[in-house]
Order: structure tokens, then C-alpha cells, then sequence
């Protein structure tokens, strides 16, 4: 039983960094559980071999895709979905950093909305600059980044299966049904966009 105790707090030490690397969720299982209720959808608690570490995940029936959220205590949520698709579409909305600021100072080029908020905080790249465009614009895509405080949302093409693939980068502080929801409709609406 101690040696059991012992392993938990190395491997604890092991994982705690000064960038946070490892949280412990657990204490969120409620609220996952809750909101796969109210949306539909399925949720799991997975662990690993040792049961040291867990990672939840639930999944949400959306018209003829899935979204996913998934979350351990050593990585932050991520939602994402795949959707068939015969267009070849990429963009990546992902919040600004120095390097990016200074990259854009000598000249590297992004997309601007004219919306001055959203134009200094997220960098902007698409494949298709009027797509891109219409994606942020369309109902409250715009709002729901700036609102939830997204690190990314991205989309790629992957041609071998003929699939958009879009995934969303959360923070660790997603604690309420509310916060989640937001990124739920965030997904949902980028989703309806791409497929008209």
C-alpha cells in the first residue's frame, strides 16, 4: 500500500511542471457526465494500464459526424470531428504569439477580418482567403473564439480518406456545462458552414 502511494507521488512529481502538465480531472467527472446527457452523447473514463493516469471522452452525435472532446490529466481538451468531404479546404485560426507578431513585422502575411479585437489576438491562414472568411463570419463563429478563449481552430484535408478533419485546442479551465457548450456550438457552426 505505501509503495502503491509512493508511485502516485513520483509519478505526480514527474508530471508536475512549472507549465502545469499534469491536473488531476477527476473532479470534473460530474460535469462530463452531465453534459453527455443533456447533448446526447457518450462518455468514458479511460485509464491507463497502471490507473495512474485517466482521460475522459465523449462523443456527440452531429448530423452525419461525431464530435469528440477529449481531455487527460496531462493534456488540455481537444474537440474534434471528421467529416467526408470532396473539398479540399485548410485554415487555422490560432491565437498570436511573439513570434508570430514579429514573423508578421518582416512580412509573413495573414488574413485580416477588419475586425481589430479579433485581427490582434488570432492569426489567421486559409487555403481558400473568402472561405476562411465566410467560416468566421457565419452566425457566431467569431463571437464563440473570442468568448471561449480558443488556442486553435483548424481544419485540414486528409486525402486518403477523403475527410475534413477539424480540431479545436481548449485550455485546462473548462469547468462549467456553459463553457462547454460554447465550444459545442463553436464546432457545430464551423461544421454547418463547411458542408453547404
Amino acid at each position: 500500500m505505501t509503495n502503491k502511494k509512493s508511485e502516485d507521488n513520483l509519478l505526480k512529481q514527474v508530471f508536475i511542471t512549472q507549465s502545469r502538465g499534469y491536473i488531476d480531472i477527476f473532479p470534473k467527472r460530474d460535469l462530463w457526465a452531465e453534459f453527455a446527457a443533456e447533448t446526447n452523447g457518450s462518455f468514458k473514463i479511460l485509464h491507463t494500464v497502471s490507473q495512474d493516469l485517466q482521460k475522459f471522452n465523449l462523443k456527440i452525435p452531429f448530423n452525419d459526424t461525431v464530435i469528440e472532446f477529449a481531455e487527460s490529466d496531462t493534456h488540455p481538451l481537444k474537440i474534434s470531428c471528421g467529416l467526408k468531404s470532396e473539398k479540399e479546404v485548410c485554415f487555422s485560426i490560432s491565437i498570436e504569439d511573439a513570434i508570430e507578431k514579429v514573423l508578421k513585422f518582416f512580412g509573413q502575411q495573414d488574413i485580416q477580418i477588419n475586425d481589430p479585437v479579433f485581427d490582434e489576438k488570432y492569426l489567421i491562414k486559409g487555403s481558400d482567403v473568402e472561405l476562411t472568411k465566410e467560416i468566421l463570419n457565419y452566425k457566431n463563429v467569431k463571437s464563440l473564439i473570442l468568448k471561449t478563449n480558443v488556442f486553435s481552430v483548424v481544419c485540414k484535408y486528409n486525402k486518403k480518406d477523403e475527410k475534413l478533419e477539424i480540431h479545436c485546442m481548449a485550455g485546462r479551465s473548462v469547468n462549467s456545462k456553459e463553457y462547454m457548450n460554447d465550444l459545442l456550438c463553436l464546432m457545430t457552426s464551423v461544421i454547418e458552414r463547411l458542408v453547404m
